[in-house]
């Protein structure tokens, strides 16, 4: 009886922001080096770009070296703007992240080109409403996950870590890294 008074004298434990709690997995930190790795064994991997790209125009540069690097792009938001302004003709421009990630969770969609997505590269986005996107994929799809904003995405598959110091540097190493050569797998 005296245990069931304590009790109930307690509020129950409860966090503050459940949403984020890591219940199954937590990101594992993206290395460039290894990322670049991951891309090229890719079959389709594609770069999602945000707003943010707006604000830091380096973070264009490199989602066009990207790319050029044959990544395929789907700019969210204003950010198409940036790719048009340069020749560069996104996959698709007049969707949000959080149509794209729609698509994404889909799995008999057959993405942009008609070949589905099998990772995805995701920039410039705020990362409070990134986290909400890349929670539902991390729960609802088999797609791998790489945030390459300068803020630690637990929901991702890969993150950089919250870099934002360093954020240039990583993404220069990456990018760098992947000039050249050719980007997915050959299909046999």
């Amino acid at each position: 009886m005296a245990e069931a008074k304590r009790k109930a004298k307690k509020p129950p434990e409860k966090l503050f922001n459940t949403a984020d709690v890591q219940a199954s997995r937590s990101a594992m930190l993206a290395k460039p080096n290894v990322l670049v790795k991951m891309i090229k064994r890719a079959k389709n991997p594609v770069l999602i770009t945000g707003g943010r790209l707006l604000e830091d125009r380096r973070l264009v540069d490199y989602a066009v070296r990207m790319h050029d690097s044959g990544i395929a792009v789907i700019a969210t938001g204003a950010s198409s703007k940036l790719f048009i302004e340069r020749g560069i003709r996104p996959d698709a421009c007049v969707f949000s992240l959080h149509y794209i990630t729609q698509f994404l969770l889909d799995e008999s969609w057959q993405g942009f080109r008609g070949k589905p997505y099998d990772l995805a590269l995701f920039l410039g986005f705020e990362p409070y409403y990134l986290s909400r996107m890349l929670s539902a994929l991390k729960h609802f799809s088999k797609l791998t996950t790489v945030s390459i904003d300068a803020f630690y995405q637990p929901h991702a598959k890969f993150s950089f870590p919250n870099t934002l110091d360093l954020h240039h540097e990583m993404l220069e190493e990456f990018v760098s890294a992947l000039g050249g050569g050719s980007i997915g797998k050959k299909e046999d």
